[in-house]
């Protein structure tokens, strides 16, 4: 008798030990779960961070190859601007100088 309640008392007991068993393996599971989820979340948030500040930085590089291009324009135009007003100058001196020289020959002769 005593043997069978030894050995009822050690089935409790087994039994007892593997609820808790099963107990903890799935506060474990519950655990890990949670754990994945925030570094997922985590992982998620600091993709979108990086996101929004490589699209920052291209909207900056954008904008800054704007503004060379505008001034390169600029630049463009304000060297065709001097060129053709040194032409321009530079023709007027020419025939000026060519008519005096003519009108110098004429006389002379």
């Amino acid at each position: 008798m005593r043997q069978s309640q030894a050995f009822h008392q050690s089935k409790l007991a087994m039994e007892q030990l593997l609820r808790e068993l099963r107990l903890n393996r799935q506060r474990a599971r519950d655990t890990l779960s949670m754990v994945r989820s925030e570094m997922r979340l985590e992982l998620s948030l600091e993709r979108g961070r990086m996101r929004d500040n490589v699209l920052g930085q291209s909207l900056k590089l954008q904008d800054l190859e704007n503004m060379v291009d505008t001034e390169v324009g600029n630049a463009h135009a304000t060297l065709g601007k001097m060129r053709h007003d040194i032409f321009y100058s530079l023709t007027g001196f020419f025939f000026t100088s060519a008519a005096a020289m003519l009108g110098y020959l004429r006389l002379t002769s």
